[in-house]
């Protein structure tokens, strides 16, 4: 398993768990896990930041979609 596929697989998990396929959001995680490695973040910590900023982003999307909708 190489580092990306490791990092997708993980991808995968978290957008299962905050159920959202949003490209954005796996860019976003994608990314965020990268960070957290080289940072050595425990995967709680992780789970906890990334569902904290995916119902903000929800909410902000939300709003968007009301005010353009």
């Amino acid at each position: 398993m190489t580092k990306s596929k490791v990092q997708i697989r993980i991808v995968k998990i978290i957008a299962l768990k905050i159920k959202t396929r949003h490209p954005a959001v796996m860019i976003l995680a994608r990314r965020t896990i990268y960070v957290s490695c080289l940072k050595l973040f425990s995967l709680n910590v992780f789970l906890i930041l990334i569902k904290n900023f995916i119902c903000d982003l929800k909410i902000k999307f939300f709003r968007f979609t009301i005010s353009f909708g």
